[in-house]
């Protein structure tokens, strides 16, 4: 009776370590699943990491070496407004796992500065290079935070009005998602200087792939 008893004690005790076994290997193989599926879902959809707060403007400039002009000129009644746009906006559409991975989840961070913005066209070919955007609106725009709430605050100026009329950043011929600055100008927070307005820079970084705008210049003009 004894052998008996050891053995259907062993035989129970061999059953369980196939069944938790089983089980072991069921849950990992579910979990290794969900990861897959999680991985393919998040390149597959993309998301827009372009501040929610930028409306199309009224006015666009694109500055740029690739043709003789050296710039172009678009507005809302421009022909190839609307393909500029549609460039414009897929530039700051990556797929959820570039995102993921580069850190740049579409938060983002107003660095509002004390400096001078000059318009200038060495100064802002110093600043961003010979392609770029300018984004002109015809009425003063504010800056919004990521969580959808007006960034009034200052901790540079006694005002705490921040608008802007025109936004610039630089755009790339290399094919890749990497760091993009938006730079704005901001009114009422520099004294005017010898009669002349004076305009404060803030920035907000984003990642982005610019070459969308690069590749289809000769679609703007």
């Amino acid at each position: 009776m004894e052998n008996v008893d050891t053995r259907n004690i062993d035989d129970e005790y061999l059953r369980l370590r196939i069944k938790r076994k089983k089980i072991g290997i069921i849950t990992i193989m579910a979990v290794t699943f969900a990861l897959a599926l999680a991985v393919i879902i998040m390149s597959c959809v993309n998301i827009n990491l372009k501040p929610h707060f930028i409306k199309d403007a009224d006015e666009i400039t694109i500055i740029t070496d690739q043709i003789t002009s050296g710039s172009i000129h678009l507005n809302s009644e421009s022909e190839n407004y609307d393909d500029f746009v549609t460039s414009y906006k897929n530039a700051f559409s990556i797929n959820t796992l570039s995102a993921l991975f580069s850190g740049n989840f579409g938060n983002y961070t107003i660095n509002e500065t004390a400096n001078e913005f000059i318009e200038t066209t060495s100064s802002l070919n110093s600043r961003l290079g010979a392609n770029y955007v300018k984004l002109y609106y015809n009425a003063p725009q504010t800056l919004y935070r990521h969580d959808g709430s007006a960034y009034e605050y200052s901790k540079f100026f006694t005002s705490n009005k921040i608008t802007y009329d025109t936004v610039y950043f630089a755009f790339s011929n290399d094919n890749g998602v990497k760091e993009v600055t938006f730079y704005f100008a901001i009114d009422g927070n520099l004294t005017s200087q010898n009669g002349q307005k004076r305009k404060s820079v803030t920035t907000i970084s984003v990642n982005a792939n610019t070459y969308p705008i690069f590749e289809n210049i000769e679609n703007y003009k």
